[in-house]
């Protein structure tokens, strides 16, 4: 169980298979997801990709919030060089990026055959392909608002393009649930099909048409038609990326995400952004406090934990490293108390 990459004459076939996590994409589907894309480009005799779903009920329920949304939110360090490579914020998660096909750089038509719940990322991934057919269980919901989470797979960059600004401000503000019939209407799907076999024999169909025709003259086609907006590719993606970063490494990720675990409504405070020195190791004892704590001096988000110093109703919280500095006399503790926040405990990182 993954991913399904077959081939049948000039059509690749790329189908999301993980049953126990209705497709969720976890580190290791990202990683077969760009090697999948990766041999598309360079397989000369693929002239078209079909991108869908094994499962009956669903084409993606997004990230995989116990593997890939403590990466990327950056609840958990990456531990092996595929999480390196995914998720490096220096890369600008390029590794990810080329997962979901956020910069567009195949040059070959990809179909994506959509069916059942297609939520976040997964919506994402079929932004990315060029031509997009639903059966008419298809829901579609961009979930990050509701998460304290911004779309930083190309939401912000392509759903407009494809449906226009305001609609796409409205999918990605409201986080609302979207039916094939209404993205039919709205020109974010080329047709919808009844449920059942018709969805793949409509997608096979196409893909075969379009693998028939000159393949120099579909990239041509697909190129202009991915560069031709008024600014560059690069320079829009590496936008969205900058302003999403701090909101995903912030602290209503992780409201947002405590909240659907415990079933109510979250509390977002936008707090600051994290960085890597308050990373933990094990997402389940993030997600699982009761609540987060801000350094008074610094600003950063830092982990409750059992090995505390000081009072517990203290009124003022340092992260380990601003405590090694007050020891070295680096800093003016009575500076920093003035800057002191409610409810804090005084606490050392893991």
């Amino acid at each position: 169980m993954g991913l399904e990459f077959t081939k049948e004459g000039h059509v690749a076939k790329v189908g999301l298979n993980v049953p126990e996590t209705k497709n969720a994409l976890s580190t290791y589907l990202l990683l077969e997801l760009y090697e999948a894309w990766d041999e598309c480009r360079k397989d000369d005799v693929i002239r078209s990709v079909v991108l869908y779903s094994e499962l009956p009920d669903v084409f993606c329920s997004g990230m995989d919030m116990d593997d890939t949304l403590p990466l990327m939110t950056g609840q958990r360090l990456p531990c092996n060089d595929t999480e390196k490579f995914l998720f490096s914020p220096e890369d600008g998660f390029a590794g990810y990026g080329g997962a979901l096909l956020k910069n567009r750089n195949l040059s070959k038509p990809v179909i994506a055959a959509i069916n059942g719940w297609c939520l976040t990322s997964g919506f994402e991934m079929t932004m990315g392909a060029d031509l997009r057919i639903a059966s008419s269980d298809a829901k579609f919901q961009m979930r990050g608002t509701k998460l304290g989470l911004q779309a930083i797979g190309g939401a912000n960059i392509y759903l407009p393009a494809i449906v226009g600004n305001t609609r796409a401000l409205e999918i990605l503000l409201t986080g609302d649930v979207y039916s094939a019939s209404k993205m039919l209407s709205w020109g974010f799907l080329n047709k919808v099909v009844p449920v059942g076999e018709y969805l793949m024999e409509e997608a096979m169909t196409l893909a075969e048409k379009l693998a028939a025709s000159g393949p120099r003259s579909q990239q041509g086609i697909i190129k202009v038609n991915k560069l031709e907006q008024g600014l560059s590719l690069e320079a829009a993606l590496q936008l969205e990326f900058e302003t999403a970063l701090p909101v995903v490494r912030g602290s209503d990720p992780v409201e947002g995400i405590k909240a659907q675990r415990e079933n109510r409504k979250p509390n977002f405070q936008d707090q600051p952004f994290l960085t890597e020195c308050e990373v933990t190791n094990n997402p389940e004892s993030y997600f699982n406090n009761d609540y987060i704590e801000i350094c008074t001096h610094c600003g950063k988000i830092i982990l409750e934990s059992q090995d505390r110093f000081g009072f517990p109703p203290a009124k003022i919280i340092f992260c380990t490293e601003c405590v090694e500095q007050i020891k070295r006399n680096e800093l003016s503790q009575k500076n920093s108390i003035s800057r002191a926040m409610p409810r804090v405990t005084i606490v050392r990182n893991k």
